[in-house]
């Protein structure tokens, strides 16, 4: 306790700000809140002091900065991309909380980074702002040498929901990382949603598709709701492989083929898809 409130006594007004909206001490946290508010009612007048604070490395501080800036929004927005452009990992991320479309072009920009960290914060950035402009400048990084740059380009593409991005998205479901697949899933389906023809790109690769890939595939024909895939997923479930028919059940499953699904129970010995088969039919 003595030490906050020497430490209060010794610093400018503002470094007396930011600690109090910082701590974590339990006693203190009611200070919280009063201290962000103030900042944010500071708005301009604080952000140069706020900006030199997104070097900390303390956790605590940053989260508090993150709620301050995106509360000031854009009002924050240069400043913030002119510390990106120096490659401050923060700044890029508090960029995509706030959304707006004038960090669109610096952010691409930064994507030529040597660094990967930077190009990864950068394309979940863009995601997270959602413009569509962005698409053909994220899909060449779905081929990126570094698996959390492949991976941030599969989460973007996943939010910005562009059909555009179908194809490269499909061939994402071939990565070797669980992770940048089910992105790349998640994208799919999100595609089927706002009336995309994803689905017969889909169709069309399934039949040469090996685990794991076929499993997801299988699973988002599923989601995607689609009943034009049922006939295309049946032969599915003549294979050798129980996982293989278990993922097919679930998606005839979610696609409302329960006469399918009933003749298959007839005749399955596996019991993991036996499982999967009284599930689909609850």
């Amino acid at each position: 306790m003595w030490i906050i409130l020497f430490l209060l006594g010794q610093l400018s007004s503002l470094d007396s700000l930011f600690i109090r909206a910082s701590t974590g001490e339990i006693k203190y946290l009611h200070w919280n809140k009063s201290a962000r508010d103030s900042f944010i009612n500071l708005g301009e007048k604080a952000i140069p002091y706020l900006i030199d604070k997104l070097d900390t490395d303390n956790a605590r501080e940053q989260h508090t900065l993150i709620d301050i800036f995106k509360k000031i929004k854009t009002k924050a927005v240069k400043s913030l991309i002119s510390k990106a452009e120096e490659d401050n990992r923060l700044a890029i991320y508090i960029l995509g909380e706030i959304g707006d479309t004038l960090a669109l072009l610096p952010l691409i920009d930064l994507l030529d980074s040597d660094k990967s960290g930077i190009r990864a914060n950068c394309l979940l950035a863009l995601g997270k702002i959602g413009d569509q402009r962005a698409t053909s400048k994220i899909i060449p990084y779905l081929q990126d040498t570094i698996l959390t740059v492949r991976r941030s380009a599969s989460i973007a593409l996943s939010k910005l929901g562009d059909p555009v991005s179908t194809n490269a998205l499909i061939g994402a479901l071939f990565d070797s990382n669980r992770s940048v697949r089910f992105s790349a899933s998640k994208g799919l389906i999100r595609l089927r949603r706002i009336g995309s023809k994803a689905l017969n790109p889909l169709l069309k690769v399934l039949p040469n598709a090996s685990p794991p890939t076929n499993y997801l595939i299988i699973y988002t024909l599923g989601e995607m709701k689609n009943k034009k895939a049922i006939s295309k997923l049946k032969p599915s479930l003549k294979s050798d492989d129980p996982k293989v028919r278990a993922f097919t059940v679930e998606a005839l499953g979610k696609l409302g083929d329960y006469k399918t699904i009933k003749k298959l129970r007839k005749k399955e010995n596996n019991q993991f898809v036996k499982d999967k088969i009284r599930e689909a039919l609850k």
